[in-house]
């Protein structure tokens, strides 16, 4: 796939928020569109995800600072499509391995919350087991695992270091990791 943000997978479900006219779309409302500009020629196109309601998160916060990047928008050239995910672990997989099939982005961020942080993590990748807290369905996923079959963890093609030290100079307090949380 190409190069992807692992974020931390810890908060999510869709909360039916959406107002006519806001700018986004629900996971499950997105529509498959080719990335192009006004003129038909081709644009790159970033997806960035954020998760729903979950546990005291009335609002998630992922949500939050990811329709603040819409409302931010990204360079001339570049299509952005932002999607909240429902805190569902099986119906998060199947909308994310979708959202990769068919709109092909060159980039994916994928949002979440680390409870108890007080900063922003970059983590340099997501990992496939270990996830035994209960989504908000009060499941897990079978074996703790995303993807039965599915590699041990998947890196991010972005250095995660790098930008972060590119962040921090710019008085964001920011932090690297390698251990996404589950």
């Amino acid at each position: 796939p190409p190069a992807s943000a692992a974020g931390n997978k810890r908060a999510a479900t869709t909360a039916g928020n959406k107002t006519p006219g806001s700018g986004y779309l629900l996971a499950e409302e997105m529509e498959v569109v080719p990335p192009k500009d006004a003129h038909g020629s081709s644009v790159q196109l970033v997806l960035v995800t954020g998760f729903g309601p979950f546990r005291k998160y009335l609002t998630n916060p992922s949500w939050t600072a990811v329709q603040e990047l819409r409302e931010l928008g990204l360079r001339e050239g570049v299509r952005l499509e932002i999607a909240e995910l429902p805190v569902v672990y099986q119906r998060a997989r199947q909308l994310v391995s979708g959202m990769w099939a068919t709109l092909r982005p060159q980039l994916a961020v994928h949002v979440g919350v680390a409870t108890g942080a007080r900063t922003i993590i970059l983590e340099q990748c997501a990992k496939n087991h270990g996830y035994k807290d209960c989504d908000i369905t009060g499941h897990t996923p079978e074996g703790h695992c995303c993807v039965e079959g599915g590699p041990e963890k998947i890196e991010s093609l972005l250095s995660m270091r790098t930008i972060s030290k590119k962040l921090a100079t710019m008085d964001l307090d920011i932090i690297y990791s390698r251990d996404a949380g589950r």
